[in-house]
């Protein structure tokens, strides 16, 4: 391998709308570096500013006039300054550049959001080496099968196993998207289940063997249209009573799984004396019934009640179920309560929740509002025609009825004098 070229960036970043310089030592006149993007890239030198918070991406353009290729690598070193504030960093690339061709790369540089106007730098490299490793023809290409049980043991009659299937190329590299054929060359024919027919990312595909009968087979996972499989040996025996049901085939232990944590509920602003329902949803995840013998109010305010469903009641595996708490306010203001879920979790046989609300006042109805008012304007009325009567005896004069409906008299200084 003979080095050809090392480009040393000096990249200069200062903060805050200023700008600095970025310059380059180009030791060959074989290579030309040019740099565009949202700065000035003159003589060797890129002009960039940056607000805090802000990324820049710039394209790198490496020119050969070599007579042979080079394999170009760009290299941030160190790929973070400045404490972490700034983040310099090319995007991963290792390309071979033609003999009088060129390679284009980004360039991205990061102010964190608390970085504060200053001065940066950091030293960049490009290396253009003479040594251009050919791709290997078979790279891609299915080379080999690697077929496992997640059991390694025997296997247990009436007991499930997944099978995984690795397809590899000849550098042991893991191949994606490749057709493969389950089948059973000895024993049982019908123990697969759950095929995959297809890798996945990581190379791999899946089934399910299940036996009903003492006995041995082999499986195969052939990658389709070539002559690339392997073959795994299954053997099948009778398993121990685990759970003392008699049978010693197929006993897998099996547990519910109540999900945690379970949700707060927040009711809100609710009405004095009026109800409001909401619900909950509790969760098993485990491979057998979580079963819910209760849901009560462990603490806090009697405001807050359960409301269903009646209790016992199961969830099945990977299953779910809501349950209503209901709020009824008595008072105005804040208040909360904690209950508990049991079930036959056998790991958290309790599990608690917490609700909160707020009561809040109607006020008064319309028609008291209407009455109270009647009151006030009959109370002023009938205060000012009292005034009036107390004024006018305060002035010595009356009007008197006499009894049975005669005439009326006014009365002057104790006299009287008839109308």
């Amino acid at each position: 391998m003979r080095k050809i070229v090392i480009l040393l960036l000096a990249l200069m970043v200062l903060l805050a709308m200023t700008t600095s310089p970025v310059s380059a030592d180009v030791s060959s006149d074989d290579i030309i570096v040019t740099v565009t993007g949202d700065g000035t890239w003159s003589d060797g030198t890129l002009s960039v500013s940056l607000f805090p918070g802000q990324e820049k991406i710039f394209t790198v353009t490496v020119n050969s006039t070599a007579s042979e290729d080079l394999q170009v690598s760009p290299v941030a070193d160190p790929s973070c300054v400045g404490d972490s504030l700034l983040v310099v960093c090319f995007a991963p690339v290792n390309a071979t550049l033609v003999a009088g061709g060129d390679s284009v790369f980004n360039l991205t540089i990061t102010a964190k959001g608390n970085a504060p106007p200053g001065l940066f730098s950091s030293n960049l490299t490009i290396n253009a080496d003479t040594e251009v490793v050919d791709p290997d023809p078979n790279a891609g290409v299915p080379a080999s099968v690697a077929l496992m049980s997640a059991q390694s043991e025997d296997q247990v009659v009436g007991d499930s196993y997944r099978l995984t299937a690795t397809i590899y190329d000849s550098a042991d590299t893991p191949l994606s998207g490749v057709p493969v054929i389950w089948s059973v060359l000895e024993g049982a024919p019908d123990i697969l289940s759950s095929l995959e027919h297809t890798t996945d990312v990581n190379g791999q595909a899946h089934a399910t063997a299940t036996c009903a009968d003492v006995g041995m087979s082999k499986v195969r996972c052939k990658v389709e249209n070539m002559d690339v499989s392997d073959v795994l040996e299954l053997t099948w025996v009778e398993g121990d009573d685990d759970n003392g049901d008699g049978d010693v085939n197929g006993d897998v232990v099996t547990t519910p799984d109540i999900r945690q944590p379970l949700s707060a509920i927040a009711f809100g602003e609710v009405f004095v004396d009026d109800t409001l329902d909401k619900t909950l949803a509790v969760y098993n995840d485990g491979d057998a019934p979580l079963v819910v013998s209760s849901v009560v109010r462990s603490s806090g305010s009697e405001d807050f009640t359960y409301a269903g469903p009646l209790a016992p009641f199961t969830i099945g595996s990977a299953g779910s179920t809501e349950i209503i708490v209901r709020f009824t306010p008595t008072a105005t203001g804040e208040t909360s309560a904690t209950f508990t879920v049991t079930s036959n979790d056998p790991d958290t046989p309790g599990v608690s929740f917490t609700v909160s609300g707020i009561g809040k006042s109607r006020g008064q109805p319309a028609w008291k509002v209407f009455l109270i008012g009647i009151l006030i304007i009959g109370g002023c009325f009938g205060g000012y025609i009292y005034y009036k009567r107390w004024k006018a005896k305060r002035e010595g004069l009356d009007i008197l009825a006499r009894s049975g409906g005669e005439d009326l008299g006014l009365g002057v200084d104790g006299d009287t004098l008839d109308l």
